[in-house]
């Protein structure tokens, strides 16, 4: 086998790790589908769905990602990712009132063991939403985008010296309402988003001098909230309804 064949099998192989696979999830209300990379530690192979009522949420719990810095000289360490979540309104329902909800919790711990120690750790999650389908048909402008991020209060703690605070947790939430995201791609009020994709990119750093600090990203949440158009509450009542005449006649025959 000559070297070009081997050169041009050595790169489809390392297309090949490279590639990732969809992986689609879902419950009552929506349908969620991620990304998943390989080596990409962020994203768990199996997260978990809910839905109550109006309200649908994909949760996430990484393994692996977790920034560490220790040594005597200054350093930092930084680890980043790109989580992708395309969610797709079930057949009948649609996004209302609250309609993205992403939330993140960071647990850090620093070790500044002498006065001139230091440790600390930094975390921030910015966004990117788009608009995939707009009232059951692929949405016409898909090169629009909403860019956010996470709120982190603080979004980054680092002490000097003895530890006052050597373990502790930073969490960051971000709701954005129908209407901000109606006005922001141009749809009117009576338009229903069936369909929207999000590109979440947590970024976690550790740092210290003469001391030690770690950081790791706990779990993330995408939620959202749907609502069914009239036809499907229009079944709720007429079943209803039914319901209730049969127990009428029932009781009727007793």
């Amino acid at each position: 086998m000559n070297k070009n064949l081997w050169a041009l099998l050595l790169l489809v192989a390392a297309m090949s790790s490279a590639s990732f696979s969809q992986v689609i999830v879902s419950n009552s209300l929506v349908t969620y589908t991620y990304e998943q990379s390989a080596g990409n530690v962020f994203v768990p192979s199996a997260p978990l769905t809910s839905a109550t009522g109006p309200d649908s949420t994909l949760s996430f719990f990484p393994g692996g990602f977790s920034a560490v810095n220790s040594g005597s000289a200054w350093n930092i360490d930084t680890l980043n990712s790109v989580l992708t979540v395309t969610m797709d309104a079930n057949p009948g329902y649609w996004f209302t009132n609250n309609a993205l909800r992403l939330s993140a919790q960071v647990n850090y711990s620093l070790v500044a063991p002498t006065a001139t120690s230091t440790a600390g750790v930094s975390v921030s999650a910015p966004f990117t939403l788009y608009i995939t389908e707009v009232d059951g048909s692929p949405f016409g402008s898909p090169g629009l985008q909403l860019t956010n991020a996470l709120g982190f209060t603080p979004s980054f703690v680092e002490t000097t010296g003895p530890a006052s605070f050597p373990t502790g947790s930073l969490s960051g939430n971000v709701t954005l309402t129908l209407n901000t995201i109606k006005t922001h791609f141009g749809l009117g009020s009576s338009n229903r988003i069936t369909g929207m994709r999000l590109q979440f990119s947590p970024v976690v750093s550790a740092w210290s001098e003469r001391g030690s600090a770690s950081a790791s990203l706990v779990n993330v949440d995408v939620g959202n909230q749907v609502v069914p158009e009239p036809s499907t509450y229009a079944l709720l009542v007429l079943a209803a309804s039914g319901l209730g005449v049969y127990a009428l006649r029932r009781r009727g025959r007793q």
